[in-house]
């Protein structure tokens, strides 16, 4: 994981079902920890038409999800032959239906962002542009 994370071209993220919500959100803790580009994709709809994009370089990072079916795993490693950069969420958190499995998915998702971010030298508490804010409440004075 730390290997993937000290550099590369982009976070390209695969998910199904709840896992696809899963690999958004990760996607964006990835941007906003880590800043790097990173895009989520529903895993089947990847085939038709981004699979293009994904090239040596770009880390794949999947999939998610509790229920993955056999042409999903499928989509997935086909999409790992088209990197040299594959982190399969699957052997680190083998799928577990329910809500427990999907929050190792998230824990192990989350701590990949903040391994991003500290191997490309930021702080994920004091991002560079995202104020401290609650709805339309600024936090510590700041407007």
């Amino acid at each position: 994981m730390s290997d993937l994370a000290a550099d590369g071209d982009g976070q390209v993220l695969l998910g199904s079902g709840l896992g696809y919500v899963l690999a958004r959100e990760a996607a964006l803790k990835m941007v906003e920890m880590g800043r790097v580009p990173a895009w989520a994709y529903r895993t089947l709809e990847y085939r038709h038409g981004p699979l293009e994009a994904l090239a040596p370089g770009t880390t794949l990072v999947g999939a998610f999800g509790d229920d993955l079916t056999e042409a999903e795993l499928t989509a997935v490693a086909e999409a790992a032959r088209a990197t040299n950069r594959h982190f399969d969420i699957q052997v680190v958190i083998p799928q577990q239906a329910g809500p427990v499995g999907m929050l190792a998915q998230l824990y192990a998702a989350h701590a990949y962002s903040l391994l991003l971010s500290r191997r490309r030298g930021f702080d994920a508490d004091r991002p560079a542009n995202i104020r401290e804010h609650v709805g339309d409440i600024w936090l510590k004075g700041e407007q």
